[in-house]
């Protein structure tokens, strides 16, 4: 029995190339727009992930758990198949983050059917409390007080 098809192997080994886990802010994001923009789209999660020079870049909380990690992976796979087969590509991160914007639009998507694709899985027999994945150590400690200060001055 086949596991992958080779079309999926494929476009798993294409995302690979370009996923980087663990991700600095600072090395993502180099506006105050931009930075402002992705706290405020991922304030629920426990990651943020945006697009930096062609590579996939998730930048985890500190309070980051195994299915968040799990749950922006799944996201990057969704905005990968919007950019190979949707031709929907990231024009600037702050017009991402907008309504209608590719990285709202894609955490939309992931807010909806990331817990029924992890259900189907686990009764498939995959082990989704864990996650083998070796991210940077990198973490980030947001005070949403102080990101509400900064916004409004």
């Amino acid at each position: 029995m086949e596991v992958l098809s080779v079309h999926a192997k494929q476009a798993a080994a294409g995302i690979v190339r370009r996923l980087q886990l663990g991700s600095k802010l600072s090395d993502v994001a180099t506006s105050r727009e931009d930075v402002l923009a992705l706290f405020e789209l991922y304030k629920n999660e426990g990651y943020i992930l945006t697009e930096h020079e062609g590579r996939f870049c998730i930048v985890l909380k500190e309070s980051s758990s195994p299915q968040d990690m799990l749950k922006s992976l799944f996201h990057v796979n969704y905005l990968y198949w919007l950019e190979t087969k949707a031709g929907i590509k990231s024009s600037s991160v702050a017009n991402d983050c907008r309504p209608g914007g590719r990285l709202q639009m894609s955490l939309e998507y992931v807010e909806r059917e990331f817990n029924h694709v992890k259900t189907d899985g686990e009764v498939a027999g995959w082990v989704t409390d864990s996650l083998i994945a070796r991210p940077l150590p990198n973490r980030i400690r947001l005070d949403y007080t102080a990101v509400s200060s900064v916004a409004e001055g």
